[in-house]
């Protein structure tokens, strides 16, 4: 078949249509040897028939896909409020841009916020507790005499984050400042 003869391949068309527009110009160019004027007013009517298919609206099937798409491609935060203004946003500019109605926002306001009763407050630690739990949290490296007074630093920072006054301190020989090693 001449390539003239393929419309449905050059114009942008559902290829239901396409495909019957190609059988009838192909029944027509079999039945008719010459092209005469006939033939051509039958192929300007099936031109014209492709062109006002072409620019029908979407159908509301298509609409629906098309929107549908545009919102499984657009990703919003998971946290609330900015999350339900970000779809709200989003399902609006894929309306307008699949031509379909006005779609479903949802309302983004906080109508109860649920606030704790009574305000939590942290269970009190004992000193000795936190001290203890503190000093061992640290290690220090196992060499006379930087140990003694690593040990002993670890104890004073402890004893005064945990305002603890019953830190037993290492008696520790005296050093040149050489080999302190401060914690």
């Amino acid at each position: 078949m001449p390539r003239w003869f393929q419309w449905g391949n050059c114009l942008p068309v559902e290829p239901s249509v396409a495909r019957s527009v190609n059988q009838v110009i192909k029944r027509l160019a079999m039945e008719i040897p010459i092209i005469t004027m006939q033939f051509t007013t039958i192929l300007a009517a099936a031109l014209s028939l492709i062109t006002l298919t072409s620019a029908l609206p979407q159908s509301t099937a298509t609409g629906t896909a098309c929107y549908d798409n545009c919102l499984s491609q657009r990703i919003c935060i998971m946290s609330y409020p900015a999350g339900c203004y970000c779809m709200n946003d989003a399902r609006a500019a894929c309306a307008t841009e699949c031509k379909v109605g006005k779609p479903f926002l949802d309302s983004c306001d906080l109508i109860n916020p649920i606030e704790p009763e009574v305000p939590i407050k942290p269970a009190p630690v004992k000193p000795k507790v936190c001290f203890d739990k503190c000093v061992s949290e640290w290690a220090c490296i196992q060499s006379w005499p930087e140990s003694c007074y690593c040990a002993n630093g670890i104890k004073k920072r402890c004893a005064d984050q945990c305002n603890y006054s019953g830190a037993k301190y290492q008696q520790c020989p005296a050093t040149t400042a050489a080999n302190v090693i401060s914690v």
